[in-house]
């Protein structure tokens, strides 16, 4: 990685994945979190309206159906979400592609602890 680039959350995800603290699955359901806009499914876990198996599970459900349908949709035709929860959602979601690592402190998908622990290594390496 150049030195003068930011490093983002894609970056720690990378970083978490090759120190093992997390294994290939989660890395590429993380990494999908940030290529399909799920930015939208990381506030819907935040705010506690989806666990992490419902988005998992919808997005590989959308990555195989390879439809147009938006994660939000998907989920309210689940029955996971109400159309007030995703309006909430879609209030709230931004389109950064250089979100920082710090993002997964706000998420809920790993523990707290865990992720406080690898980031002053993540931001030496």
């Amino acid at each position: 990685m150049r030195a003068d680039r930011k490093k983002t959350v894609h970056d720690f995800i990378q970083y978490l994945h090759s120190e093992g603290v997390i294994d290939a699955t989660k890395a590429e359901t993380f990494h999908t979190i940030g290529r399909t806009r799920l930015l939208f499914g990381v506030i819907a876990l935040r705010k506690g309206y989806i666990t992490f198996e419902q988005l998992q599970e919808v997005l590989e459900e959308k990555a195989a159906a390879n439809d147009e349908l938006l994660v939000g949709e998907l989920m309210q035709r689940k029955g996971y979400m109400t159309g007030e929860q995703i309006e909430s959602v879609l209030i709230e979601q931004k389109h950064d592609a250089d979100l920082p690592p710090e993002l997964l402190l706000e998420t809920g998908l790993l523990p707290k602890k865990t992720i406080e622990d690898h980031l002053e290594k993540f931001y030496r390496a």
